[in-house]
């Protein structure tokens, strides 16, 4: 199954929670955002949302200024 992810192709073997597939990435980390085609997924839902072939998921980490 195919999977976008930050504009690159992915590919997972099955299905597959949007909380595993940032854990596999290594992108389930503190001051990271998740949006799943074009939508903001809270945190508190990775674990509850499945992930289908082609969608989009794009991963914003969230840096401080100064």
């Amino acid at each position: 199954m195919q999977i976008y992810y930050n504009n690159t192709i992915v590919e997972v073997a099955t299905t597959i929670s949007l909380q595993t597939f940032l854990s596999d990435l290594g992108c389930d980390r503190l001051g990271v955002a998740a949006a799943l085609n074009q939508q903001v997924i809270a945190r508190t839902e990775w674990s509850k949302t499945t992930l289908k072939e082609g969608d989009s998921v794009i991963v914003i980490e969230i840096a401080q200024g100064g």
